[in-house]
């Protein structure tokens, strides 16, 4: 055991490859695309399928710049949040491969 492997968190403390995000949220964009699910409104699933395209096109920007970059900005949080929310809707799990 590593001297810091005691402290891993839940999912959203940890580091990820950059490329399983993107393939993610390829994955979670598709199966969205395809079906809205009934109890998910308009606007939540505009924001969800815009937080996943930031995020597959872009793999090598961290959470604080591709939130800047959305319109209207949002907080690091809060992009991780949709992100998160977004991949749940999708019935998508994360993909944890170490670093």
């Amino acid at each position: 055991m590593q001297r810091w492997d005691s402290l891993r968190g839940p999912l959203q403390y940890q580091r990820r490859d950059p490329q399983a995000q993107a393939n993610d949220a390829r994955r979670a964009y598709a199966a969205l695309e395809q079906s809205r699910p009934s109890n998910l409104g308009e606007a939540s699933y505009r924001i969800y399928l815009d937080v996943l395209r930031a995020r597959m096109l872009d793999t090598s920007a961290s959470l604080a710049e591709l939130s800047g970059a959305m319109s209207p900005p949002m907080t690091k949080e809060a992009f991780a949040a949709q992100l998160r929310r977004a991949h749940a809707a999708a019935s998508v799990p994360f993909t944890l491969i170490p670093r």
